[in-house]
């Protein structure tokens, strides 16, 4: 198992969440979200600022393919 942490700044969530339309989400409770994370370590970050395409590559060039460790 590999852990992908899809890290992004508070602002860009809150733009994001601000642009769904019905989201269970509300954007007034990000504020209690990121101030109860706790970041993991040891896992793969994925910056979500980047395009859909390039997270998804640089997970794939970070995660090795099943069955090599």
């Amino acid at each position: 198992v590999t852990w992908v942490y899809l890290m992004g700044s508070e602002t860009l969530i809150r733009q994001r969440l601000e642009g769904r339309v019905g989201h269970f989400m509300d954007a007034a409770m990000l504020r209690s979200q990121v101030d109860a994370l706790e970041e993991p370590s040891g896992v793969v970050v994925a910056d979500v600022s980047r395009s859909p395409r390039e997270i998804v590559e640089q997970i794939l060039e970070a995660v090795p393919p099943a069955g090599h460790d």
